[in-house]
């Protein structure tokens, strides 16, 4: 999950206080220690609630922190609480004696069952929240993107000739669905996985069959592709592409702007795409605005006789498979997070490697990562080799990866004896949902007045805004403690709080963050008294 621009309007209503809930980013401290925290899922073969034996993908609710993840073998999406209590599952026929069609399952469920139409899913791969929370979006093995309410009913699907007797190229269904195609051209699908949103508000999907990325509105509408060589006839460098007739699949070769298989991607903070090359072992970087190929980090990505691990720029090349800090092999998910760090699954070295934003790599940490060391769960810096994936904290070819707002890093742990999924955080912490609180209003009846205190995670701008009412400003640092905004009433509303001695009023507060994370707004209502 990247940190995202998002506008979200929530409502509160209280007397003299309000209470407004908004999940932001938040720093978590650098030298974290990652420790395992909280198990989503287990790995039980017989599709009962809560089992998710074969999980790959893993998306994180901004709002509330709950866990999405994608069962491919059971052809279904399990959700899961903050504290890893299972919610529910959707797919189709997953109710025991239910119906042949799309259903939501609570606490009995069964395996799902393949199927093409509204609501149906085949071999899903991934899953993301919008960033209000109020949608899921699913990397559907049949070449398209199947949106789902927050509740898990279907809402719509896109991809190339998904609606049965329509055209050809870019579609997005609703009451009847199919399979899609994939024909190469914009708005075609080959092997979708990966999801997450930009700054822009915009879905970004990895083609990991067509070696690009695909870009499309949240109500589905294609937009542009962009990788090495995507243009028909065009160059042999980084291109972009939005006419759909004129794009095809992109260079896999090794060469800057190519993505070899991408599996994970996400936006920092600075609005820096990080998409991982699964067969290039190598991270590569893009800039959202205006969209242009940055560069690469692995072993050996330097243009020439490659060495350790290397960052790049122009010429990049692929990386070579390696086990040493900083080095990769067969990266899948990426994550960054609100702190500056990114988290990469790096599947064939049993570990997750962390790298700081300015690309240097920081940590890695799996089961007997450190040379000469132990067997159980570590983290090694300077020296590294590849971990065990044995036991409840050891990754076997971990897949996917997300953060929440807490800096709380989730993994899917891989196949094997391993634990579907698992959060990791510092030492005897829990994941949980991060919210701006606005505390009791504090009145002032002599002047028909008050205070409002709003409580944020992070570095803001604060704006209260309201009918009647003068705007207010405030600055938040971003450390503990809270900032306190005026309500002062304007001529009129004051000549009536005189005359009546009260008088209701609404409050929007506005935050704009400074680093470049989640904007959003909260309404709330109170009411102002004058003695």
């Amino acid at each position: 999950m990247a940190a995202t621009n998002s506008h979200t309007a929530l409502r509160a209503t209280a007397g003299c206080a309000t209470a407004l809930a908004l999940a932001l980013a938040f720093a978590a401290p650098a030298n974290a220690a990652y420790e395992p925290g909280t198990i989503y899922g287990s790995l039980g073969a017989t599709g009962a609630a809560g089992e998710v034996p074969n999980a790959e993908g893993i998306g994180v609710d901004p709002i509330s922190g709950r866990v999405a993840l994608p069962d491919y073998g059971n052809d279904r999406v399990s959700v899961f609480a903050p504290g890893g209590v299972f919610l529910f599952a959707f797919g189709k026929d997953v109710v025991p004696g239910g119906g042949t069609g799309p259903e939501v399952c609570t606490t009995v469920c069964k395996a799902g069952v393949e199927g093409s139409g509204p609501g149906e899913l085949d071999d899903p791969e991934d899953a993301e929240f919008s960033p209000s929370g109020n949608e899921i979006f699913v990397a559907d093995g049949q070449r398209r993107i199947a949106v789902f309410g927050a509740d898990g009913t279907f809402r719509r699907a896109f991809g190339a000739d998904v609606i049965p007797g329509g055209g050809t190229g870019p579609e997005v269904c609703v009451a009847t669905c199919k399979e899609g195609i994939y024909d190469g051209k914009g708005g075609s699908f080959s092997q979708p996985w990966p999801i997450t949103f930009g700054p822009d508000g915009l879905v970004y999907v990895g083609d990991t069959g067509a070696n690009r990325i695909s870009v499309h509105d949240p109500d589905g509408t294609w937009l542009r592709v962009f990788a090495r060589d995507v243009v028909t006839g065009g160059g042999t460098g980084f291109e972009v592409c939005s006419v759909a007739a004129d794009c095809k699949a992109g260079d896999s070769s090794a060469n800057t702007g190519s993505v070899w298989a991408p599996e994970g991607l996400d936006f920092d903070r600075t609005g820096r795409l990080f998409v991982t090359s699964y067969n290039g072992s190598m991270v590569v970087l893009f800039d959202s605005a205006p969209l242009a190929a940055l560069g690469a980090f692995g072993k050996g990505v330097v243009s020439g006789p490659g060495g350790g691990f290397e960052v790049c720029t122009d010429p990049c090349q692929d990386g070579t498979s390696g086990s040493a800090a900083g080095e990769l092999s067969l990266p899948q998910g990426l994550a960054t997070s609100g702190n500056g760090l990114i988290y990469v699954s790096d599947s064939s070295n049993n570990r997750v490697a962390v790298y700081r934003s300015d690309l240097s790599f920081a940590f890695a940490f799996g089961d007997d990562v450190v040379p000469g060391g132990g067997t159980g769960f570590e983290r090694c810096t300077d020296d590294c080799k590849a971990g065990l994936g044995l036991g409840p904290s050891g990754f076997s070819s971990p897949y996917g990866a997300a953060t929440d707002c807490r800096g709380t890093v989730y993994i899917n742990m891989g196949g094997g004896d391993t634990l579907p999924a698992r959060a990791f955080g510092e030492e005897g912490g829990e994941p949980g949902p991060c919210r701006l609180e606005a505390k009791r209003t504090k009145l002032d009846k002599r002047k028909g007045t008050a205070k409002l205190t709003a409580t944020v995670p992070y570095a803001s701008e604060l704006t209260l805004t309201g009918k009647g009412i003068k705007r207010a400003k405030g600055q938040h640092s971003g450390l503990e403690g809270g900032e306190k905004l005026a309500i002062k009433p304007k001529r009129k509303l004051a000549k009536k709080l005189r005359r009546k001695g009260k008088a209701k009023v609404r409050v929007t507060v506005r935050m704009s963050p400074t680093d470049g994370n989640v904007t959003q707004t909260a309404k709330a209502k109170l009411k102002l008294r004058r003695r």
